[in-house]
């Protein structure tokens, strides 16, 4: 299930919230701490009207401050409303059907006011947070959810353990999921889920992991958010067509960091729909690669897309690469064959396609280009000019790092290219002007976050005949490709790059699917 997290001031904010996306959602939590003072009497005709309208269950949350909550009116007062709440929604001993969870902390005893509480049917949620990161102890601490003052012989479990930690990076993650993996073999009920950037595959993928619903933030409102990591419901629904996921689905996904920027989802996912295939494609951030291949083991991912900066890193878990990997020395593509790992590059004759159609109008143009940048990307970039039978000049803010990449490509291709420093270049040199009839920027410089106003070569004047062409899909137009535009340059972003890259890459994916 998807579970929608209504924490606004007032209940009618809520109201809204939770029509623009009850479409998405099976289950609502009502963040009651978040709730102004004066909000509290119109909980009850809230919840009713969830219940009887819209027959959609709901979960009651008064959460502490020291538990990531806003509660700011006194432990006595807040039991008193949980108290005086279910009541009303039992009005004359009738079941709360509507309202389904009663959330309390672990590590506290609710003693009467937990008896009472499920003796109007409502499950309780055992639940714990820890915002600092995702303890070693994980399974141990989430087992211990399950101990309770009141015995149930009616059921295993009496009551559905919570745990949300921060994950920290992708050990954390890797944890998360085998601790999940135990729950399971357990037979235990159970929510367990990663916070903030690093966690949010453990959200995308909770019913597969075990989880019985994953949180949801409306994002139509900025600051609404209940947690850090928290998707938007019609994404989760829509984009990752969350209701097919299940224990059978197969896993592909992109990793790199940043990536949740990324567009890769947004394709891949739109193709297994198409296609009606049971898969998902998830965004991985990865900070320890080592790590990370552990998880794909977990997971049994099927394949990957691989973004900055992993794209030379990743060469070393292949167990087969290419030939364009070997001479490119970077790889972009990863399918699981046989419990291994084939690596491929679509990126090089994905970036030649859409230059090819501008070089067919413009016969006359001189095969010669200027790179900058010296990552993985680049090498596929400068591998596609110098198999197409341009000269290259690679410029990098490091010539260290440009003349290891010259290195490696002299001896495929001799006397074809070579390096500069970004700080010796002379902008009015007659051989640096030859290289600048094709300009292509290969750095994250100028996506969106803290780069997104620099110039990758904001002291070069352009002189208009030159084809600029910007690897950055995010933002469309970068501050790059906008001051090559004004001077009437002939420019190509990256999302023509991208899409052929992702449909060579969406062939690979769809062959694992078959084997």
């Amino acid at each position: 299930m998807i579970c929608l997290c209504l924490t606004a001031s007032t209940i009618e904010e809520d109201r809204a919230a939770f029509l623009a996306n009850k479409e998405f959602v099976q289950l609502v939590e009502l963040r009651v701490d978040r709730l102004k003072q004066d909000q509290f009497g119109l909980i009850v005709p809230f919840l009713a009207s969830l219940r009887d309208d819209y027959q959609m269950k709901a979960i009651l949350t008064l959460r502490l401050a020291e538990d990531g909550g806003s509660w700011a009116y006194g432990e006595d007062e807040r039991r008193q409303l949980i108290h005086r709440t279910v009541d009303q929604l039992c009005a004359g001993g009738a079941k709360a059907a509507g309202l389904a969870y009663v959330d309390l902390e672990a590590g506290k005893d609710f003693g009467e006011l937990e008896t009472f509480v499920r003796s109007c049917a409502c499950t309780i949620i055992r639940s714990r947070h820890n915002f600092a990161g995702t303890p070693a102890d994980l399974l141990e601490q989430v087992e211990a959810l399950y101990s309770t003052t009141i015995s149930d012989a009616s059921s295993q479990d009496p009551v559905i353990a919570k745990f949300a930690c921060t994950c920290r990076g992708v050990a954390d993650l890797l944890l998360l999921v085998k601790t999940t993996a135990q729950l399971r073999k357990h037979g235990r009920r159970f929510v367990v889920l990663g916070m903030g950037a690093f966690g949010v595959p453990s959200r995308i993928l909770s019913s597969k992991l075990g989880s019985l619903w994953t949180y949801t933030s409306s994002q139509q409102v900025p600051g609404q958010a209940a947690a850090p990591g928290h998707m938007d419901p019609a994404l989760l629904a829509q984009g990752f067509r969350f209701a097919q996921i299940g224990a059978a689905t197969k896993v592909f996904g992109i990793i790199g960091n940043p990536v949740m920027h990324s567009r890769s989802p947004a394709f891949h996912n739109s193709r297994f729909d198409a296609e009606q295939v049971d898969a998902v494609y998830v965004p991985f951030m990865v900070d320890d690669l080592a790590s990370f291949f552990q998880l794909a083991s977990e997971l049994a991912i099927a394949g990957l897309s691989v973004t900055i900066p992993h794209k030379e890193a990743v060469r070393a878990y292949l167990t087969v690469e290419d030939e364009l990997v070997r001479e490119i020395g970077a790889c972009n593509t990863l399918v699981s064959r046989s419990k291994s790992w084939y690596g491929t590059n679509t990126d090089a004759p994905g970036f030649f396609a859409p230059l090819a159609l501008l070089l067919e109008s413009r016969p006359g143009i001189k095969r010669k280009a200027l790179v900058l940048g010296a990552g993985g990307a680049a090498r596929a970039i400068v591998q596609s000019l110098l198999s197409h039978g341009f000269s290259v000049l690679l410029v990098n803010r490091g010539l260290e790092r440009a003349q290891v990449l010259v290195n490696d490509f002299l001896k495929w291709y001799p006397q074809m290219i070579e390096a500069r420093g970004l700080d010796d270049l002379d902008y009015h040199d007659a051989d640096f002007l030859d290289y600048c009839h094709v300009i292509v920027q290969t750095t994250s410089l100028g996506m969106q976050g803290p780069d997104s106003n620099k110039d990758a070569l904001e002291h070069y004047q352009y002189r208009g005949h030159e084809i600029v062409y910007d690897i950055v899909y995010v933002p469309e137009q970068t501050v790059f490709l906008r001051r090559a535009r004004q001077a009437a340059c002939t420019v190509i972003n990256g999302r023509p790059m991208f899409d052929e890259q992702a449909r060579l890459q969406s062939q690979l994916f769809f062959e694992a699917l078959k084997t």
